[in-house]
């Protein structure tokens, strides 16, 4: 990779940054007096917990134990870099210095995304400009989602347009919202470039393997899950090459297998520590047990996917021929990895749509391929690609410069009474408050909630109702105390809901006391 090529991967990051940090801008230009940004309009309620890892990691964490729940939880080796990043905050306006580390980690998840792309993109095509339309199309690119909308089918057969719900199967809402897994496909992305190389074009299989198997480790502290697609298309590359070899196909020999082979060694070593720490973790943490199993992503139906990738689709089957003539060792990868994702995003696993991971890059690369065979085409030709892109970055923009209210925003008179109750609450106490208090709560203080996150609470609906019962006033008194002690609750944030008259009212109740009082929000500390 030269000067010239660094220069643009660094231009085209700082760009898509820059104008995806627009939305965020204009949240904070748009505080006032009455409402205070939370520093997300996409994915709040998973924005807040990421902050909230974070101030887990201030506390003295290295592993990941949700404060969404008061369930003993051993720790787990999962979304490190929110817990990490905490640690390098101090307790003045942290809040502010979380959204600040928030944004660098995007920067450096886009960073990734774009260099491990191009170095996939620069294994099939020799031309720049196809490299970048490949890296562009991979962050940036989209279907046929926002059409659905517009013809108020947003709902079509009971899911709502996959651009706008799988980061897994297209590039920009990681880009835009969720930077781990914008990391994670530019590692996924660069350690399957090394993989593909060839010894005349890499110098040294072995530094090549063992520098993409670093990222792979490194893959593996971010979304573990990606190592195993990963890992499952390296190895149905080889058992497929390996077959080819054997019977003697031309493009498939067996010094180049064998090459291939040390490289995924070195590849999936680094990694598997990690991965095998990460198995024993979820199989022996109960936490971690009904934690997957609430941490539901389903696969739409089939053909939400013909109409996320209904632009490319067309290309795709004009550039697998030519691909297959190029290069039949590096075709065989992506027509494998394109024939086994229908399957592998119906396995009957909770996190069904995270199988997809990166496959919108190798669609890009087919889909480019037929442009190189026919070089009076444009690839301007795909960018209808775009539009799903452009209009998520102007519903951010409208969102955040109107007047939007909760979640987006919040009433700047509870962020007070966070602050000021503060100093009332030791470190790690739990805390009750209403499902939608509970999921901002522990982004802005030290705390543990028993709901407030729909996959990391558990109990689920069944804690959600009882505190939104439990703040109308419309709880069974005798039921309150003993729920209290039995999910080890310390404090009560006491919001007045529209409470009807006669409700249950926890100034009358002996076994709370009031500690602290911020405007009408009340903090109860339940006596022993």
């Amino acid at each position: 990779m030269n000067r010239a090529e660094r220069r643009w991967l660094l231009v085209f990051t700082l760009i898509v940054f820059l104008v995806t940090l627009i939305p965020y801008g204009l949240g904070f230009a748009n505080q006032d007096e009455n409402r205070v940004f939370t520093g997300f309009f996409i994915g709040v309620e998973d924005g807040n917990s990421y902050l909230a890892k974070m101030m887990r990691g201030w506390m003295g964490d290295w592993l990941f134990r949700s404060p969404y729940s008061s369930a003993d939880q051993a720790g787990l080796p999962a979304l490190l870099p929110y817990v990490w990043l905490g640690k390098l905050t101090t307790p003045t306006n942290q809040h502010t210095q979380f959204l600040i580390l928030f944004q660098a980690l995007r920067l450096v998840g886009i960073g990734i995304a774009v260099w491990g792309t191009y170095r996939f993109a620069s294994v099939f095509f020799k031309e720049l400009y196809l490299r970048h339309w490949v890296v562009g199309l991979s962050l940036l690119g989209g279907g046929l989602g926002w059409l659905l909308a517009l013809i108020g089918q947003g709902d079509l057969l009971g899911s709502l347009p996959l651009d706008y719900i799988s980061p897994e199967a297209f590039g920009f809402l990681s880009v835009y919202s969720l930077p781990h897994l914008a990391a994670a496909r530019g590692l996924l992305l660069f350690g399957l470039a090394a993989y593909l190389r060839t010894p005349q074009e890499s110098g040294s299989l072995d530094r090549d393997g063992l520098r993409a198997g670093l990222g792979w480790l490194a893959l593996s502290l971010l979304q573990p899950l990606t190592v195993v697609v990963g890992g499952l298309v390296v190895a149905l590359h080889l058992c497929v090459t390996g077959v080819l070899a054997w019977r003697g196909v031309e493009g498939f020999g067996w010094p180049r297998w064998r090459g291939a082979l040390r490289c995924a060694l070195w590849l999936g070593l680094p990694p598997l520590p990690v991965m095998l720490w990460t198995v024993l973790a979820f199989a022996r943490d109960p936490y971690a047990q009904a934690w997957t199993a609430q941490n539901i992503l389903t696969t739409p139906h089939p053909l939400h996917y013909l109409l996320g990738f209904a632009i490319l689709l067309p290309f795709v089957a004009l550039g697998l021929r030519p691909l297959w003539s190029a290069d039949r060792w590096r075709a065989a990868l992506v027509f494998g990895w394109l024939a086994v994702v229908p399957l592998l995003i119906y396995i009957p696993i909770p996190v069904q749509r995270r199988l997809a991971e990166g496959v919108f890059a190798v669609l890009a690369v087919a889909a480019l391929a037929a442009f190189q065979a026919r070089p009076s085409w444009k690839p301007a030709l795909l960018s209808p690609a775009f539009l799903t892109t452009l209009f998520l970055l102007l519903g951010g923009t409208f969102t955040t410069s109107g007047p939007s209210g909760t979640p987006v925003f919040r009433s700047a008179a509870e962020v007070r009474a966070f602050e000021a109750f503060r100093d009332f609450i030791p470190p790690d106490s739990v805390v009750l408050a209403s499902y939608d208090t509970s999921n901002a709560l522990p982004a802005w203080l030290p705390v543990r909630v028993v709901t407030g996150h729909g996959p990391e609470s558990l109990g689920g609906r069944e804690f959600r109702n009882v505190a939104e019962r439990l703040m109308l006033g419309r709880m069974d008194p005798d039921d309150i105390e003993p729920f209290l002690i039995e999910q080890h609750i310390d404090y009560i944030f006491w919001k007045p809901l529209a409470t009807p008259t006669g409700a249950w009212d926890p100034a009358d109740a002996s076994y709370l006391q009031s500690v602290a009082t911020s405007g009408k929000y009340v903090l109860y500390a339940v006596n022993p």
